[in-house]
């Protein structure tokens, strides 16, 4: 699963890079400011783009712009490499794509293009990894086209994720947000259900449990000081929600990750 955590800090960084290597992959919508690319090497991953849903096949790449509402889900099975890096990087494609989207985000790479590993890897040049990201670009732009997004409901969208995401320690409700942003109760509901099909008390759980993995699996805190930090006052709420998500136990989560970190 991914780190969470880049999303709200590390991919605003100028040279941020960012990879990892999945086996069927799922996490619920999410959106940051980097770009992010993802090779399916098996299987068939679900890629959900600004509420359009696309099938990644084996030996099919997808690119994700900045700032697009984006989720994956594996039904059967799949194995990916992902990568996030900022738009530093390809700061003129960064200009150029600025509320726009690809009319297909999806791409077979031709029988002669091979994906570089480089891509997957953290000790890679920062000049060679630039210069393979212009490549992954040039191919997806060979093979489709820009077009302007529709962002009237996507500001909502972005906004609710946003207050999410700075206040998901806090106790917060809707009523919260519908202070925070000016848009009535009933409208911000109807948002999040038709974005994420869940509630907003779900998504503000979700969002908890992603932050209380990271602490699990990079820092010192225990279980208590872990769900305190994550938004929970309440331990024995804190292990149903994230058994609930996880299947094991927090304990065993930090366990599991130790050993196969």
């Amino acid at each position: 699963m991914i780190n969470y955590e880049y999303e709200k800090e590390r991919s605003n960084k100028n040279d941020y890079f960012y990879n990892q290597h999945d086996v069927n992959l799922k996490f619920d919508p999410h959106i940051h400011s980097s770009f992010e690319f993802i090779y399916v090497s098996d299987g068939i991953l679900t890629l959900n783009i600004d509420n359009t849903e696309y099938e990644i096949t084996q030996d099919e790449c997808a690119f994700i712009l900045p700032n697009q509402i984006h989720s994956y889900f594996t039904k059967n099975y799949s194995k990916s490499r992902l990568c996030v890096f900022s738009n530093e990087y390809v700061y003129d494609f960064y200009e150029k794509s600025r509320g726009m989207s690809f009319e297909n985000p999806i791409c077979k790479p031709d029988k002669n293009t091979i994906i570089p590993q480089a891509l997957f890897e953290d000790n890679s040049d920062y000049y060679l990894r630039k210069s393979h990201f212009y490549r992954i670009i040039s191919m997806f732009l060979q093979k489709t086209k820009l077009i302007k997004r529709n962002d009237k409901q996507l500001d909502s969208t972005i906004e609710i994720l946003e207050f999410i995401d700075k206040n998901f320690d806090k106790d917060v409700s809707l009523l919260d947000l519908e202070q925070k942003i000016g848009l009535s109760y009933n409208y911000l509901s109807s948002i999040i259900n038709k974005t994420f099909k869940t509630n907003f008390c779900s998504l503000l759980n979700n969002r908890r449990i992603y932050y209380a993995q990271y602490l699990l699996r990079t820092s010192s805190e225990n279980i208590t000081e872990v769900a305190l930090s994550s938004g929970y006052d309440s331990i024995r709420t804190f292990n149903r929600n994230f058994k609930a998500i996880n299947v094991i136990s927090p304990k065993e989560y930090r366990e599991k990750f130790r050993k196969n970190p």
